[in-house]
């Protein structure tokens, strides 16, 4: 074939080559300097060119890690194209976990380029999981799986354009590129969708082993990939407008949210992996401006209602080798700033006033009421995936409250104390005034309210 010429070519019915067919072979494919090693068994094919002018087809089945697929390779004019010509083409690989589609144009020879529309598509995303041999488990697998695009690539360059895909119920359109440089390679890109359901993301988040993820991704790539988001909803929540990056270089990554739109408010946040040294490094930083309150409660279906607007500022470090892990481990501080606003469950400045008159036996019927705060402060130390209350003040008209303990990240589970007190009217604590002690239990979203009125000082009624 290599000695043949284009005219050759072209007036070649006298070379014939013929057909080749193997049975029940196997093929091991190794690189080192990929850190590759596949194994395909049970491989049979016929690899059929009868004359040098005519098309070349190949047919043929294996198995890999017990799946069986079907592969099949036609090409129009494979003497043209040996010899740097161009020849339609097309690519299928099938089998019961997905298929891989191609419909083009080759050029150049074995090293040159191909250009054309690709179809990728599986059952569900579980199915894509599988084959890429991942252990996460999803609690959703009704949803298919397509990616269509059209695609010019070559040893150096992968271009995708007009990237169409559906997957988790969501739909995605974009544009990506590989490249390998000089320095090393890089991969960029772009996508967009209106309407992202995050619900089939839930039990997956947690089960990604963050080095196999990352740190398997070859030393010097660049990475540089952007997502918009008009829509992201995990019933009751939504976010709008959401702009991600995933960036990075040499096991140092980023993932940004650079800002999104939630319950009234704007959000931001940022994690840093460094993967360089053993296990991986996480930093994670987050920011939240004028939240309502109130939706955020009933979006949490939290039983005790909040009002008013909240900020808060998250800074959190850790190693491990989870997100999972992560979140056990984690350490750093948390801000939160309310204003304005006010929490059901109490009215602390009705059970003070009863406190006072020493009838704090009443205090049960309480419960079914609100009580308003002008401002609150609290700061927290992350220690371990346990969260210790530094300083928690808020204040009212005429009261003041504190708190003091723990909640776990893991379990939400609350460990707090607290007391109210009377203020003046230049908002100090009365001296003199009566004081209620109190602890919250059980879980966040439905703390338990238990007042201690063994603790009342003798001014308060003992």
């Amino acid at each position: 074939l290599s000695r043949l010429t284009p005219d050759k070519i072209a007036n070649s019915d006298a070379q014939t080559l013929g057909l080749l067919a193997v049975s029940g072979g196997t093929l091991r494919v190794r690189s080192r300097a990929r850190d590759l090693d596949y194994l395909f068994e049970d491989v049979n094919f016929k690899f059929d060119w009868r004359q040098t002018s005519s098309p070349l087809a190949f047919n043929g089945r294996a198995r890999w890690h017990e799946l069986p697929f079907n592969v099949s390779v036609w090409l129009a004019t494979p003497a043209l194209w040996l010899q740097g010509g161009q020849s339609a083409t097309t690519l299928a690989i099938r089998s019961s976990e997905g298929r891989i589609a191609l419909r083009g144009v080759v050029t150049d020879g074995l090293l040159g380029q191909f250009a054309g529309q690709v179809q990728v598509g599986a059952p569900t995303f579980s199915h894509v999981l599988r084959l890429a041999q991942s252990d996460i488990a999803l609690a959703s697998t009704a949803e298919n799986f397509a990616l269509n695009a059209t695609m010019v690539a070559n040893p150096h360059e992968i271009a995708i354009s007009g990237l169409h895909l559906n997957a988790l119920g969501s739909e995605y359109d974009g544009a990506m590129t590989w490249r390998d440089d000089v320095g090393g390679s890089s991969i960029s890109g772009t996508l967009a969708a209106e309407i992202v359901q995050i619900t089939p993301l839930a039990g997956m988040i947690g089960q990604l082993a963050l080095p196999p993820w990352l740190a398997a991704l070859p030393a010097g790539l660049n990475l540089d990939l952007r997502l918009s988001i008009a829509n992201a909803i995990a019933k009751p929540w939504q976010v709008e407008d959401a702009a991600l990056s995933l960036r990075g270089h040499d096991g140092r990554y980023e993932i940004e949210l650079a800002e999104a739109r939630i319950f009234g408010g704007m959000i931001q946040g940022k994690a840093s992996a460094n993967l360089a040294g053993e296990g991986t490094a996480l930093i994670l930083k987050a920011k939240a401006n004028h939240i309502d309150l109130a939706q955020a409660c009933i979006a949490s279906r939290c039983p005790q209602l909040w009002t008013g607007t909240g900020d808060g500022i998250v800074e959190l470090a850790d190693q491990g080798a989870s997100i999972a892990a992560l979140t056990e481990n984690l350490t750093g501080d948390v801000r939160v700033k309310l204003a304005d606003g006010a929490f059901s469950g109490i009215d602390l400045a009705q059970a003070l006033r009863r406190i006072e008159k020493r009838s704090w036996s009443s205090l049960a019927n309480l419960h079914e009421s609100s009580s308003a705060f002008t401002s609150a402060d609290a700061t927290f130390n992350v220690r371990d995936g346990t969260v210790q209350v530094d300083q928690a003040i808020v204040r009212g008209a005429g009261t003041s409250l504190e708190l003091s303990g723990s909640t776990s990240l893991l379990t939400g589970l609350l460990a707090l104390k607290g007391y109210a007190s009377q203020t003046n009217g230049d908002g100090e604590v009365r001296a003199d005034g009566p004081m209620l002690r109190f602890e919250l239990a059980g879980p966040w979203w439905a703390p338990v309210f238990t007042p201690d009125l063994t603790g009342l000082t003798p001014t308060q009624g003992e």
